[in-house]
């Protein structure tokens, strides 16, 4: 499961929830003022900082299209 951490819920945030959301994949989203950042927890994985985040969900959509392709497994 992924689990975005943030400090305030905006509009980036908003659109990662967008992405997981149409990507159907497990999720969830946590308020965490303390931070200084957002993180993005999946199993032993931190990814922190916006530009991180929107990098490793653009990665994980091609992977997700790429396995959902006609053929894929064949």
């Amino acid at each position: 499961m992924i689990t975005i951490c943030y400090p305030e819920y905006d509009k980036e945030v908003e659109s990662w929830e967008s992405q997981l959301r149409e990507m159907v994949v497990a999720y969830r989203l946590q308020a965490s003022p303390e931070l200084k950042e957002p993180e993005l927890r999946e199993h032993d994985k931190v990814i922190a900082g916006t530009d991180a985040i929107t990098a490793y969900l653009k990665k994980l959509r091609q992977d997700v299209d790429d396995w959902r392709a006609p053929g894929c497994g064949v």
